[in-house]
């Protein structure tokens, strides 16, 4: 997911750019985050984070693959 993030980076919208470089300076730690905290984090809105997640999603990533697709609660992007 990291190696696609990098490659698609110019090609995101401002807000979801921030989500996308917050990621790749702390990817372990944002494991452990929910939708809201990542947006904090990286002063970018709740919908640039699900917005990002979707085009993750949509690119192909199963939810074994994608590290923000939880079971259900806050971390669940879909």
């Amino acid at each position: 997911m990291i190696s696609q993030i990098e490659l698609d980076l110019n090609e995101l919208p401002e807000s979801e750019k921030k989500v996308a470089e917050y990621i790749l300076a702390n990817a372990k730690e944002v494991l452990h985050m929910t939708i809201h905290e990542l947006a904090t984090k990286a002063e970018a809105s709740s919908a640039a984070v699900v917005r990002f997640l979707s085009v993750a999603w949509n690119r192909g990533l199963s939810s074994a693959e994608n590290p923000f697709i939880r079971g259900g609660g806050e971390h669940a992007a879909c």
